[in-house]
């Protein structure tokens, strides 16, 4: 494991006045736009080009990144405040991918010189690690006891990982090319992606071990992107992507209005939110009820 304690910059912070409109309170389960509301989110600060956003906790806390003149920074978005310019390596690129409730962060980080790498922010220091020998290590998750989920690249060969005090657990879907883990719950329920010899194909692993392939409404193929604590997931059906929300009542596919492509990439604990980005240009967020 490769570890650096560096501060993190912040560029400064921008308020913004959202217009969360109060949506049906009724105990509807499916994203419709009777009953759900989309709210895009751009960082606004001029010579933005691209917002993607990434979680959002159970204090709304939203997080993800951007990209201004070139290079990415990470926001955070609370209270209807924007804290941008979040890099967690000068210079650098930046993208925050996970947030859990204690508002602890991670991503990942490139350029300036050094290996690509995984990071963690946590009480205003952010630290850096990377799987031994790995050219490239990402973050995409990190639930409350602080455990991080995310992929590796080794050899040109993607594996997933969970990192526990510390230690590297490599995930490798059996049968297949290329494993990501994209989210967890606080179960310790993981769902992500594997490519195998019929194509792309979401996955949902048990803290049991059992493993549940996911495919996108129809039987498509697709990822599976977050998960909350009661196993609602949601992800990306392909071709498209379109999003889809997965209950116990089955596939609720859904689509940002107007939109080419929809990503979406969490889910909130109560399962009233849903984050992501639409034609990888916009973020947004998809409410039951209005942020507090």
């Amino acid at each position: 494991m490769n570890c650096r304690m560096l501060s993190v910059a912040l560029a400064g912070t921008v308020a913004l006045c959202l217009p969360w409109a109060l949506a049906s309170q009724a105990a509807a389960s499916s994203p419709d736009a009777a009953t759900w509301l989309f709210t895009p989110v751009d960082v606004p600060l001029q010579g933005v080009t691209k917002t993607y956003v990434r979680d959002m906790n159970a204090s709304g806390q939203i997080v993800g990144h951007y990209t201004l003149a070139g290079v990415s920074y990470g926001f955070v978005l609370s209270g209807g405040v924007f804290t941008t310019g979040i890099a967690a390596r000068v210079p650098g690129h930046t993208e925050i991918r996970g947030i859990n409730p204690q508002g602890d962060i991670v991503g990942d980080v490139w350029g300036g010189g050094l290996p690509s790498a995984a990071f963690l922010l946590s009480g205003g220091v952010v630290t850096e690690f990377r799987y031994p020998g790995a050219s490239i290590t990402v973050a995409e998750d990190i639930d409350a006891p602080g455990d991080i989920v995310g992929y590796y690249v080794l050899g040109g060969v993607h594996h997933g990982f969970v990192y526990r005090y510390g230690v590297f657990t490599t995930i490798d879907i059996p049968g297949s090319i290329k494993t990501q883990v994209r989210g967890i719950n606080p179960q310790g329920e993981m769902v992500g992606n594997y490519t195998a010899a019929d194509g792309l194909h979401g996955f949902l692993l048990g803290k049991d071990g059992s493993l549940t392939t996911i495919n996108g409404p129809g039987g498509s193929n697709g990822n599976a992107n977050g998960i909350d604590p009661r196993g609602w997931i949601v992800g990306e059906s392909l071709p498209g992507p379109a999003g889809y929300l997965l209950h116990g009542g089955g596939f609720v596919p859904f689509a940002y209005p107007g939109a080419i492509i929809t990503r979406p990439w969490r889910i909130t604990p109560d399962g009233q939110h849903i984050v992501g980005f639409y034609d990888d240009l916009h973020g947004f967020v998809l409410s039951r009820k209005p942020l507090q």
